[in-house]
């Protein structure tokens, strides 16, 4: 229950940071995860969102196993943001948002 309540919090933090509103450690959790993930991190809250439902119904705590379904599941939307950028034939760096 509290991994679910976890999981809920990040996504409202991501989501206030997008615009702006989440203060100081939003901002730099939203930078981390922008770091990490690229053009993907818009998708971050939604994968939060599904993770805390999965840690609300599940009667057995497995949270090895939904951190790495997460984990999977950001890598291929970032890998597919990264191939898609690619066959446009941009730099993944504009895709990524580390153009700077």
């Amino acid at each position: 229950m509290s991994l679910s309540v976890l999981m809920f919090a990040l996504a409202l933090i991501l989501l206030f940071a997008f615009i702006e509103k989440a203060g100081s450690a939003g901002a730099a959790l939203f930078q981390g995860a922008k770091f990490l993930v690229g053009g993907g991190v818009f998708v971050l809250p939604f994968t939060f969102v599904i993770a805390g439902l999965v840690f609300w119904r599940m009667k057995k705590y497995n949270a090895l196993l939904v951190f790495f379904t997460l984990l999977l599941l950001i890598s291929g939307i970032s890998g597919g943001l990264g191939a898609f950028s690619r066959w446009k034939g941009l730099a993944v760096q504009e895709i990524s948002g580390q153009d700077d």
